[in-house]
């Protein structure tokens, strides 16, 4: 059987090895993959996948669950801490190659959406200061903090394996736009200096090193990865193009969510070219339409005080129970007790 084109297997979503570092933090204390990914409908297969990709929502399910389950909030620092320049393939290589750490910052903030969509950089230099300013771009909901733990922590190994030797951690500091977590001083003596409650999310390290020719830099390594990234952003942008179109198209009317052949007609595409798009990407549209409906569900028994039956009556769920049961398969908890997890309950929400 010969070996499936790019274009087959590439989603744009986050590379399992991104994953990879919560299964295995997870293993280390006693939790299964398997019930990290419970109910979210990911096939062996695609985690047994070389260029597997998880979606963002599935991403953070299965992190929030590892917080959960392992009893640590702070599972983000631990997997920045466990991740290094090939957790990130392609993208790590072509930063490791660069010939200064301006010339990979040029290269990160191009191609990061080919590893995660949802942030993007602003790099620019301030005083004496190098900034590498993270901006999040989608909704992150109950994981933003904790993925900004792993992110931010990402870069600064990253940066420090890139420029080993040029660069030391005492150097580097890490910002964050939210208050200092409770479990933070358990990671106090692992991380570089880290401040909280600031105006955004950065990392910042001596401007005076950004022109400093890196130890392992290769030019001609740096242009092949390049070329390859380039071809993952195009495939990224249409695939991106056509979910956003159908997600927009996926609008709750009186309780009722359109099927494909209605969200067909919108797009003026027939339902057979829609799936056949989808599934060279490995999406369907069940799950698109899942996704949606999970999202909608939290944000309605985070944000308001409708009652759980006037919930699942709102997302198209004529038995209550119906709903409880697609909750737990999406979250692995029932509908009363994430709200009542999240602070939702008020005490007018039913049950």
């Amino acid at each position: 059987m010969s070996n499936p084109r790019f274009e087959d297997v590439y989603r744009p979503a986050i590379p399992l090895a991104y994953v990879q570092l919560i299964f295995d933090y997870a293993a280390r204390n006693g939790v299964a993959r398997e019930t990290l990914v419970q109910g979210l409908g990911l096939s062996r297969s695609l985690l047994g996948s070389v260029d597997a990709r998880v979606s963002r929502h599935d991403a953070g399910a299965i992190l929030l669950r590892a917080i959960k389950l392992t009893g640590n909030p702070g599972t983000g620092f631990e997997i920045g801490l466990a991740s290094s320049i090939t957790t990130h393939g392609l993208f790590g290589f072509g930063f490791m190659a660069a010939s200064t750490l301006r010339e990979g910052m040029v290269f990160g903030n191009r191609f990061l959406p080919t590893r995660l969509p949802y942030l993007r950089l602003d790099v620019y230099v301030e005083g004496d200061q190098a900034v590498v300013s993270v901006l999040d771009t989608a909704d992150l909901g109950v994981v933003r903090n904790h993925t900004f733990e792993f992110f931010l922590v990402g870069v600064y190994r990253l940066l420090m394996q890139a420029a080993f030797g040029l660069l030391e951690a005492r150097h580097v500091e890490l910002w964050c736009d939210y208050p200092q977590p409770k479990y933070y001083s358990r990671y106090r003596e692992r991380l570089p200096a880290m401040r909280f409650s600031k105006a955004s999310n950065q990392v910042r390290l001596p401007a005076a090193i950004l022109d400093l020719p890196l130890p392992m830099a290769n030019p001609i390594a740096a242009a092949q990865v390049t070329a390859h990234l380039e071809r993952e952003l195009a495939i990224l942008g249409e695939t991106e193009d056509l979910l956003a179109r159908i997600r927009a198209a996926l609008i709750i009317r009186d309780g009722r969510y359109p099927g494909l052949d209605e969200v067909s007609r919108k797009l003026n595409m027939s339902s057979r070219t829609i799936r056949r798009k989808m599934a060279n990407h490995g999406i369907s549209f069940r799950k698109v339409l899942d996704d949606v409906l999970r999202r909608e569900a939290i944000t309605l028994l985070s944000d308001t005080a409708m009652s759980i039956e006037q919930i699942a009556d709102r997302l198209g769920y004529s038995d209550p129970a119906n709903f409880t049961r697609a909750f737990h398969r999406w979250t692995l908890t029932t509908p009363s007790a994430y709200r009542a997890e999240n602070g939702g309950d008020d005490g007018r929400a039913g049950r």
